[in-house]
């Protein structure tokens, strides 16, 4: 999906697919507390929202990522991203620990409530920002942009080096992280 996603950033307005696409995770993480406060969740229907919120996330990350090229001065672009990753990092750190708490305190399935309750105003937050004018989108189509962006990192070893490093994470760490509240919750 990312390739296709990354296009969907390219074209389209990315403020417009950030707000969009959490909205989405909003409804799908909040449909999942209902649930879960009535006693109705299973586990295909977990496994369902999980596939669903992936695909939703696997939309954002391309256009939340090159959002901050419409908003920061070409000039502080890197000092940009590097503020971006450190603010990742730290969501990625105390987010799963916040979780255990409210998990702990209130349960599972008001956590998920206020997570998309967090989604839409972070909505909220982007509604008011405002990006520097960039120029038009390419209109080429995707299977060319797709075809040249295969074409351009298959002649850059570094580029598929990096790629395979960054996947590291999706088969290891990151499945595991949402499952750390239960853990909390269960476990210790």
């Amino acid at each position: 999906l990312a390739l296709p996603a990354g296009h969907v950033a390219d074209r389209f307005d990315r403020k417009g697919v950030i707000i969009v696409s959490r909205l989405f995770q909003a409804a799908a993480t909040a449909g999942m507390g209902v649930l879960t406060l009535a006693g109705l969740m299973t586990i295909p229907m977990f496994v369902v929202f999980a596939l669903l919120l992936g695909v939703i996330q696997a939309l954002n990350l391309p256009a939340r990522d090159a959002f901050l090229a419409d908003l920061v001065p070409p000039a502080a672009l890197h000092n940009g991203y590097s503020w971006q990753s450190v603010v990742d990092f730290a969501a990625s750190t105390a987010g799963p620990v916040a979780a255990g708490y409210v998990v702990a305190v209130w349960g599972a399935g008001e956590a998920l409530i206020i997570a998309g309750v967090g989604h839409i105003i972070m909505c909220l937050f982007v509604l008011f920002v405002k990006p520097l004018n960039r120029g038009g989108r390419s209109s080429e189509s995707v299977v060319k942009r797709i075809a040249g962006g295969v074409k351009y990192v298959s002649r850059h070893q570094q580029i598929i080096l990096i790629m395979l490093l960054a996947t590291i994470p999706a088969f290891t760490v990151w499945g595991v992280m949402p499952l750390l509240a239960i853990v909390a919750r269960d476990i210790l």
